[in-house]
């Protein structure tokens, strides 16, 4: 065939049809003994001889007429979404550039079904001009030129009528991944409820072409390359439909989720609706999965940091309460440093791959397990790090700690230790318990590496879900931290005389059981390819009986609240009360329920829904867990009864706040509180003259703030202290102190 202008169009539409029937003539020909010669991406990937014979008829046809311009076909490109996207990246900017897939829907061709098409396109500068598709076994050819309306054998052809989502026959694609299968399941549950009909033809082109010729309204599949979509999304448009990416933007060669439809009513903005809700977008799964992971650990830190912070501002001896050493004990400024080291080293890691990826980065599902590895390798090194840097001493308190979790017992033995699990072995086993998800994430990231060093390079498109369909391993690595839990609690049943007390761990025991057992029953349906979790009622009840049951020890052991008849001002609270207003108690209560059920959600419907719920479920139970730390650690330290109160002035006392933190005496407590804050402002702080304990009384006229005489007098071995004032009607308030730290004020009438 003669060369023709390179910028004839006209020419180039005769000459990708010549090329497609060339080449769909071929493909008829081979239906019956076609054979897959391999795969590419994964298994269900296929590669047949007669995929490569078709691309060179087409690409031969083409360069006899057009030497000059450049190719770009399915059969010379690497397998994976990356690479595709590289090789369209390296040509799409070239004056004249042909895009073709030489058998559109190999898997039909496979397996003798006659449901491929032959699809060629030619873009001008990124743009497509020319749209050719062909259907050899019913010898339909669809083409399109720019600005030249589409034609169906010859004839001109438009898209369908249909105005509303409820009337419309919707065709969709599931690729051939787990990433992309999932979430397109999930649209079509979705979509089967709100239009006339769903279906699946197998081939992106072919469904391109019938949406454009009006045999259904509309088409959307995710993950597409350029050259399934190429030809077909002129067709649509020049036929009168409308072609947008999965979020509604404009349609470019680019794109790798792609929404086709008639541009009639609400169609279109239906299914980018119904996409967006049933999250039905290609995730990058390795990607953000990986990266979810660390995130929460440097979250945790931060609020680790702010634990630290909140406890010192409202002098809470959480350095008792975890049995430190004055030199272990950490700082906020020094714990907020050390996650923002870490946050620095994701975000530079992260962001060197997508330096070496380009704008590819996420869209391969290999190697993003070494960036959790990495950072994991890195956190490791800085915790056992043995400068005297970021707090040494604490972190090899925490190393102590941690390897105490990991193995209770006694040495090397399995004997149980001598006593009950101190409390800051229980306050890290269950910081643990809200990083399961990570701990499960860094299991797969081992297992793909593991895969990678003992398998062939086309076998590492394994995407992160389809390792946890493979195996129980990631499942009981998110479970060991509630083993650990379990583990302790039943040492301390066995360690403690107390009948009620053993009672309670028991409890504390079958609730973390409890957990167990969510996860047991959200991983089996995964394990087995059965039914999805949430349509087992077994499941379900084990998931409302977990989040309950946690949610009432939190509220009730944990933090000591919920006890009866307290007055009006602390109803279902306690006397005690650290922070102020009162009423954070309450909003923490309701924000610790809500998140309760987020972290049953965790277990299965992120799995469907996609990495964006899975990251937000996995943040929720993190911040979760840091309010959970701050009344945790303020209870036990009014149960071992060494709540220190607010810090004393250099001048005076503001005793308005400390009032509060006894049950007062008398018929009318209301009353008696409110007056006591009315009258009770200002009063002169005691000298302490020794470091025994001591009880200071003070004395205050009705006048308000005004300042009161001291005098001392001697009761045996106490030293009292009393505040004189003027006035016929005074109060007392007697504060029993210990080493200068007041423990408790009484008011009363003298």
């Amino acid at each position: 065939m003669a060369t023709s202008a390179p910028n004839d169009i006209s020419a180039m539409l005769d000459v990708a049809i010549a090329a497609a029937r060339a080449a769909g003539a071929h493909m008829k020909s081979q239906l019956n003994t076609s054979c897959v010669e391999k795969t590419k991406s994964s298994k269900d990937d296929l590669v047949t001889i007669v995929d490569k014979q078709c691309q060179d008829l087409v690409f031969d046809t083409i360069k006899s007429t057009f030497p000059s311009h450049e190719f770009l076909g399915e059969e010379d490109v690497a397998p994976g979404s990356e690479a595709s996207v590289r090789a369209l990246q390296d040509l799409v900017s070239k004056e004249w550039l042909w895009i073709v897939d030489p058998i559109d829907g190999t898997t039909n061709f496979v397996h003798h079904r006659p449901a491929s098409v032959v699809s060629v396109a030619c873009a001008h500068l990124g743009e497509v001009v020319v749209g050719v598709i062909y259907d050899p076994y019913r010898d339909e050819l669809f083409t399109a030129q720019k600005d030249k309306g589409t034609c169906l054998n010859g004839q001109p052809t438009h898209v369908s009528q249909e105005a509303s989502i409820s009337e419309a026959l919707v065709g969709f694609g599931i690729g051939t991944k787990d990433s992309v299968r999932l979430p397109m399941l999930d649209f079509a549950r979705e979509l089967s409820a709100k239009c006339r009909g769903l279906r699946l033809q197998g081939a992106a082109a072919i469904e391109l072409a019938w949406t454009a010729v009006g045999r259904q309204s509309a088409f959307y599949e995710l993950d597409l390359n350029s050259w399934d979509i190429a030809a077909g999304a002129l067709l649509v448009k020049e036929a009168g439909g409308q072609v947008t990416n999965s979020d509604g933007t404009a349609f470019s060669l680019n794109i790798r989720n792609i929404v086709a439809s008639n541009n009639k009513g609400d169609i279109h903005s239906s299914m980018i609706k119904l996409i967006a809700k049933a999250d039905a977008v290609h995730d990058h799964v390795n990607t953000w999965f990986f990266m979810c992971g660390p995130l929460a650990v440097n979250v945790f830190l931060l609020g680790l940091s702010l634990n630290l912070y909140v406890y010192k501002q409202n002098n809470l001896a959480f350095d008792q309460v975890f049995a430190m050493r004055p030199d272990e004990v950490p700082t906020a400024h020094g714990v907020f440093r050390t996650a923002i080291f870490l946050l620095v080293v994701q975000f530079f890691m992260f962001n060197a791959e997508i330096a070496q990826r380009g704008d590819a980065f996420g869209i391969d599902e290999t190697r993003m397990e070494m960036l959790l590895l990495g950072y994991v390798c890195v956190a490791v090194s800085l915790l056992l790090c043995p400068l005297n840097v970021l707090h040494y001493k604490f972190r090899m308190f925490v190393v102590r700690k941690i390897a105490r979790c990991l193995w209770p017992f006694q040495n090397f033995s399995l004997k149980l230790p001598t006593h009950a699990t101190p409390f800051i072995e229980v306050f890290i086993a269950d910081g643990m318990t809200s990083l399961s998800k990570f701990i499960q994430d860094l299991s797969v990231a081992l297992m793909l590496l593991v895969m990678s060093l003992n398998s062939e390079p086309n076998d590492l498109k394994k995407s992160y879900l389809s390792k946890l369909k493979e195996s129980p391993l990631p499942y009981f690595a998110a479970s060991t931290p509630y083993i650990i839990r379990a583990t302790q609690c039943l040492i301390s049943f066995r360690r403690t005389t107390s009948v009620n007390d053993r009672f309670l761990h028991l409890l504390n025991t079958m609730k973390y059981c409890s957990s167990l057992l969510v996860i047991s029953v959200g991983a089996y349906p995964m394990l087995t390819g059965i039914a999805r979790p949430e349509h087992n009622s077994f499941f379900l009840l084990c998931a409302v009986f977990n989040s309950l049951y946690s949610f009432l020890w939190d509220v009730v052991m944990d933090w000591g609240l919920g006890q009866p008849k307290l007055p009006r001002r602390v109803a279902f609270l306690r006397h005690q009360l650290t922070y102020r207003p009162r009423k954070i108690y309450y909003l923490i209560i309701v924000v610790d329920f809500a998140l309760r059920i987020v972290w049953v959600t965790k277990w299965w419907d992120w799995m469907h829904r996609g990495v964006h719920f899975k990251l937000f479920s996995q943040i929720a139970e993190v911040v979760r867990r840091i309010i959970w730390n701050f009344v945790r650690v303020e209870w036990q330290c009014i149960k071992l009864d060494i709540l220190s109160s607010k810090k004393l002035l250099a001048g005076s006392l503001e005793v308005e706040g400390m009032i509060e933190k006894v049950p007062l005496t008398g018929e009318n407590e209301d009353d008696l509180f409110e007056d006591a804050k009315t009258r009770m402002r200002t009063l002169n702080r005691p000298s302490a003259e020794n470091s025994t304990k001591t009880s200071s009384t003070f004395g205050q006229s009705s006048s308000i703030g005004s300042k009161l005489h001291l005098k001392e007098v001697k009761n045996g071995d106490d030293a009292v202290v009393g505040l004189g004032g003027k006035g016929h009607r005074n109060e007392m308030i007697t504060i029993a102190s210990y080493y200068g730290k007041p423990e408790a004020i009484l008011v009363s009438k003298w």
